[in-house]
């Protein structure tokens, strides 16, 4: 997308982009970089959006980050947590779903192993990307 809008990448041309590249298409979702601007665009074109893997942890990390910094939790706690969020985010590069699946229920049975940032932050994964 970005070769086709860069030049002039507002609000106005990605939507544009956007509605003629997918017309006659089915319509599942759109998957995107953090950029604030999509999510009311694709929201309007009755997608839903999603944000690819390498922007998901990047999203997850700052959530991590943010909450360290308001709830000034000890280096140890943030380190835990940190290392809680990994075996999360390294499910996105499995490539074989059995073993994804397997997985995922490994970590729902051990989900009150979890720190609670964690648990909130897998929510909203379930609801948005996967």
């Amino acid at each position: 997308m970005a070769d086709a809008i860069y030049d002039t990448e507002d609000e106005t041309t990605v939507e544009k982009f956007l509605r003629e590249s997918t017309v006659n298409k089915n319509k599942v979702a759109i998957t995107t970089d953090l950029d604030k601007k999509y999510a009311s665009i694709i929201s309007k074109l009755g997608f839903k959006h999603q944000l690819c893997i390498f922007h998901t942890k990047k999203s997850l990390n700052k959530q991590l980050k943010i909450f360290k910094d308001k709830n000034r939790i000890s280096d140890e706690e943030y380190q835990e947590c940190h290392k809680q969020l990994k075996m999360i985010k390294d499910l996105f590069d499995l490539n074989d779903y059995d073993e994804f699946k397997n997985e995922v229920q490994s970590l729902i049975y051990r989900k009150e192993d979890f720190h609670p940032v964690i648990l909130q932050n897998n929510q909203k994964i379930n609801h948005s990307t996967i």
